[in-house]
């Protein structure tokens, strides 16, 4: 009971958070290309727990549910990395910046598309592309971070909204990070983090970056 009181909490308060970003990004999706697709993500959010809420509430069996849920990840995983790729690729001044961002842009769909080899489970699989997506979603923070170092911005950094935007971006991806690393190569094995308290971890962190953005 009290894991499925935290399962509905953590569901909610990441739903509730996405809203509340999408209608914020969606105002400045006018005022820069940077903003253009951003809005995009935190819908992308909302719209896939509506689903996995709904597929879970169903009668079909756990893993006929876990499959149908597996195959919209895949599908929101595409849109959270070419949303925020396109975010930093618009947002640094760095030209050296933009064409390691831009190289691996072009390269992104091989990783996940690679899951669906013949003889990969793509159900089980998809938890390597987590850490695989965590480590290139946080490589714009660095180069943000390392520019701002070398030629920092004018003004007050922490008004600016690409501040808080990698704030919550880093936050997010340097704790699911060690959560799925350690879920498959330590926690697990020993019976510590089970996959469904793994996902509520996660959405809860989800929540908190939506709410530092």
């Amino acid at each position: 009971m009290p894991i499925l009181a935290f399962y509905i909490f953590t569901q909610f308060f990441s739903i509730a958070c996405a809203i509340t970003v999408f209608i914020h990004g969606y105002r400045l999706r006018t005022t820069g290309i940077q903003y253009q697709y951003l809005y995009i993500y935190p819908m992308a959010s909302f719209i896939q727990n509506i689903f996995g809420l709904t597929i879970n509430g169903t009668y079909l069996s756990y893993a006929k549910r876990a499959s149908i849920i597996g195959v919209s990840i895949y599908l929101f995983l595409f849109v959270e990395f070419y949303s925020l790729y396109h975010y930093y690729i618009n947002t640094l001044r760095e030209k050296k910046s933009n064409k390691i961002l831009n190289a691996i842009r072009y390269v992104y769909p091989l990783i996940p598309l690679s899951c669906w080899i013949p003889g990969n489970n793509p159900n089980a699989c998809k938890y390597y592309l987590y850490l695989i997506q965590a480590g290139l979603l946080l490589l714009p923070c660095l180069l943000f971070i390392l520019e701002q170092l070398k030629n920092p911005t004018q003004g007050d950094l922490h008004t600016s909204a690409v501040f808080w935007i990698t704030l919550g971006v880093a936050f997010y991806f340097a704790c699911t990070l060690p959560l799925f690393l350690m879920k498959d190569f330590v926690f697990h094995p020993l019976g510590g983090v089970l996959d469904e308290r793994a996902h509520l971890i996660n959405q809860l962190c989800y929540g908190i970056m939506f709410l530092i953005i």
